[in-house]
């Protein structure tokens, strides 16, 4: 452990370096809605939000509701304000389980390579939703927030 002399000058650096970073960042605001495929709601699905030149994505996953909020740098935060590309996917992933016969000195090999063999089998989303590239979905960040966006899904 160190001395008191360092640890209080270090701790109070860091805890002003937080603090610049947290006010100097890019402004967002809260961005939050629902997400429906067929008038269904979408569970367990990652929505991405992109804007170009933005430092970074916003990112939320929608509930058993469907409903998402978006997180850019802490919890819930939302999106920076202007326009953004927005992806949706809901991978399902397979996997081949070892046999009975792998049980022993091999076991965690075979779960090992069980494991790198996995792919995407289903995705319940249509796949242009599902990257930047072909998403038609386009929607504007407000920057008087909160914003409520809603995503109707369709084939």
């Amino acid at each position: 452990m160190l001395p008191k002399e360092i640890r209080w000058p270090g701790t109070i650096l860091m805890t002003l370096v937080m603090l610049g970073c947290a006010e100097g960042g890019p402004k967002v605001v809260p961005v939050g809605g629902k997400v429906s495929l067929k008038g269904k709601p979408v569970s367990g699905a990652s929505i991405t939000f992109s804007q170009e030149g933005s430092p970074r994505n916003a990112f939320g996953e929608t509930d058993s509701e469907g409903k998402y909020q978006l997180t850019t740098y802490a919890a819930n935060d939302g999106a920076t304000p202007g326009e953004h590309k927005i992806s949706v996917s809901k991978p399902t992933i397979g996997m081949t389980p070892p046999s009975a016969g792998d049980f022993g000195a091999d076991y965690g090999k075979a779960m090992m390579e069980s494991r790198a063999k996995k792919k995407v089998i289903n995705t319940d989303i249509p796949g242009k939703y599902t990257d930047m590239k072909t998403t038609p979905l386009k929607r504007n960040v407000d920057s008087k927030g909160p914003n409520v966006i809603d995503l109707e899904l369709v084939d």
